[in-house]
């Protein structure tokens, strides 16, 4: 695990190295632990480069499946006014906490432990991410969409090219426009925008 650039903007660093990035690129320092989102895997680097143009100027980013809280933690980074983390696993979560205080966000970036939909806090927000394979994306769909705000983006990933069809009819809701596309070796991600 080294240093590592994603898309335009963001440098990720392993925590135990200098947290310098180079000019023009923002550094997130991360302690993968036991969490998901080290920034090496191609469905975290698919949602980070779609993030990047979509970031709601001192809004908030909604990260559903937040992992390591790799792209929470770059979302405000890169100038959301706040970020909230969300995973079913207490371990990811506490992963996030230590991560959130490498990054001095904790200000700016809250995660909480939902082991089902149910437990999702209420609310709605400009940008949504949702990097989690595409059963559990589906099984969570309805919880996911319901946190995008009127005219606000969904970004999803962990779906196997091959699945795009199926993942499409399944998931994509009436009304709801597909803004971008983007793959990265055998993984799609969605760029999805809400009606108004």
């Amino acid at each position: 695990y080294s240093p590592l650039d994603i898309g335009d903007r963001l440098h990720i660093v392993p925590a135990w190295q200098p947290p310098e990035a180079p000019a023009g690129r923002v550094c997130v320092l991360i302690d993968p632990g036991q969490a998901f989102g080290t920034g090496t895997h191609e469905t975290t680097q698919l949602v980070a480069e779609l993030m990047e143009s979509r970031i709601p100027v001192g809004g908030t980013v909604f990260d559903v499946g937040t992992g390591s809280a790799l792209l929470a933690i770059a979302a405000v980074k890169l100038g959301a006014g706040a970020a909230i983390g969300v995973d079913n696993d207490p371990v990811a979560i506490a992963s996030a906490r230590e991560n959130l205080s490498l990054n001095a966000v904790e200000d700016l970036v809250e995660v909480y432990v939902a082991d089902s939909p149910q437990r999702l806090r209420p609310g709605q927000h400009p940008l949504v991410l949702a990097n989690i394979i595409s059963s559990i994306l589906r099984s969570l769909r309805d919880a996911i969409v319901a946190r995008v705000e009127p005219g606000g983006t969904l970004l999803v990933s962990g779906v196997l090219a091959t699945e795009e069809d199926a993942f499409r009819a399944d998931f994509i809701p009436a009304g709801w426009t597909v803004v971008e596309r983007r793959t990265k070796a055998e993984w799609l991600a969605l760029a999805l925008r809400a009606p108004a």
